[in-house]
């Protein structure tokens, strides 16, 4: 059996300003072809060290999830070091950009999360907050019939679970059922 031999690529490519997205695409398809390889996967055009949209504005920098992990664990002053070190921006620059990133991340899902309990304390619907998985928290919604689990995330994602109840009534040999069926 024949073995396959691949090389991932993770880096970018310096090239012209003027050199266009679909230009480069087809020079590299090109100079893959031409040497009787095969190319899985894409590219993202970058400027300045920001990822460009298909419409043309700046998306993400290319440090953010590297930054936006070290903002997670509580380490802004090393974001702040290795933005310093990439990008060659001063102290004050640095800090008012791992700032800003800082409060993109946690005020989105905060706020998220705040606006949702208080919708919930409005409504006067009983909820408790728990963890299950790192970097989420979890608000356990009680409700007649049935149970929600409805986990926010860091950077502002949020994990909607419902439970329903088959509306199976019972007396207390009901938990015999519980304990023959669910145990290990």
């Amino acid at each position: 059996m024949k073995r396959e031999k691949e090389f991932e690529i993770n880096g970018s490519v310096s090239v012209p300003e003027d050199l266009s997205y679909d230009e480069f695409w087809h020079k590299f398809i090109d100079f893959i072809e031409n040497n009787n390889w095969y190319f899985g996967g894409g590219i993202n055009e970058i400027i300045d060290g920001f990822y460009i949209n298909e419409d043309g504005t700046n998306a993400d920098h290319v440090l953010d999830r590297d930054l936006k992990e070290l903002i997670y664990q509580g380490n802004n002053k090393k974001a702040i070091e290795i933005y310093m070190g990439i990008t060659g921006a001063d102290n004050n620059e640095a800090q008012a950009y791992i700032s800003e990133l800082s409060k993109r991340l946690w005020g989105n899902s905060f706020r998220k999360l705040t606006r949702f309990l208080k919708k919930l304390e409005d409504k006067k619907i009983f909820y408790k907050l728990d963890t299950v998985r790192d970097d989420y928290i979890m608000v356990e919604v009680a409700v007649p019939g049935q149970r929600w689990e409805v986990e926010f995330s860091p950077d502002g994602d949020v994990v909607v679970e419902r439970f329903k109840s088959f509306e199976d009534v019972g007396d207390e040999k009901l938990l015999e059922h519980l304990f023959e069926n669910f145990s290990d």
